[in-house]
């Protein structure tokens, strides 16, 4: 047989030699962006196959659980990947006391929410919008003073709640479309039916105004309400009172209050003119 050997040429050996130790240096970084670049890849993937609807189920089943109230929750929802993700959710129904007059507590045809999540990392709630389509809320009292917003064994005013104005989550903007509200109070005759809606760059400084106007009953005479508030920023800002404003008919009665609220999460600090 024949053999034949192939030597190669120093100079060709030392490329060689020189190839293989860079080789052997590169794994540290090399896989390690390698590996950081397939992470990226799977969690965008993972992103772009995920649905939303997904945790619609679970949403209904939490709020159930939380509230004592059947929770359903007809149409889509959907979320962004980012750090200040908007989330939707359409089409939700939560049901009323079995004694109260309406069927549902609470629905609404659309919500959609902005959440900052790097300030909610830093312990600080900041919501830069909301926005509510069709809303519709029916509070009621009976004559033994028991309301239909107590949740199971729980009273609403046993619920936690902001003792300051600058625990308030931080709204940047609310916008409520085409709202109603209805309260019905046996105990106190009061049956209000109302239209909700926001005002955009109502004030001089631009920021957004909250108006609500109805009309109803009040101890058995015609009632209409005309309500007037600053916006929820200026709700929160310890500094600055809450300006308010209310015009207010019952029977042949008119009234007009005016004025501020030193503090509106306590109703503290009544600095309001009244006309009749």
């Amino acid at each position: 047989f024949l053999l034949e050997i192939v030597m190669s040429k120093p100079e060709e050996l030392g490329k060689i030699a020189e190839s293989q130790e860079k080789t052997r240096q590169r794994p540290v970084w090399h896989w390690i962006l390698g590996g950081f670049g397939l992470v990226i890849a799977i969690l965008g993937v993972a992103a772009a196959l995920f649905d939303w609807n997904w945790l619609r189920n679970p949403a209904q089943s939490f709020i159930t659980a939380a509230t004592g109230r059947q929770t359903v929750i007809n149409g889509r929802m959907d979320g962004e990947w980012s750090l200040t993700p908007r989330f939707v959710i359409e089409d939700l129904h939560m049901a009323n006391a079995d004694w109260a007059r309406e069927k549902e507590l609470l629905s609404f045809e659309r919500v959609e929410l902005v959440v900052d999540l790097r300030q909610l990392l830093r312990g600080r709630t900041v919501l830069p919008e909301i926005r509510l389509v069709k809303p519709q809320i029916a509070l009621e009292r009976r004559a033994d003073g028991e309301g239909n917003w107590t949740f199971g064994v729980t009273a609403a005013k046993d619920v936690a709640a902001p003792e300051d104005r600058t625990e308030m989550p931080l709204i940047g903007r609310l916008r409520i479309e085409d709202g109603r509200f209805r309260y019905h109070d046996e105990k106190a005759g009061v049956d209000i039916d109302a239209e909700v809606a926001t005002v955009f760059g109502a004030n001089n400084e631009g920021r957004d105004r909250v108006r609500l106007g109805g009309r109803g009953t009040m101890h058995g005479e015609p009632f209409r309400l005309r309500l007037t508030g600053g916006s929820l920023l200026s709700l929160r800002e310890n500094d600055e009172p809450y300006p308010l404003t209310i015009e207010l008919t019952v029977g042949q009665t008119i009234a007009r209050i005016s004025g501020t609220l030193a503090d509106p999460i306590r109703f503290e600090g009544l600095d309001l003119e009244v006309a009749l």
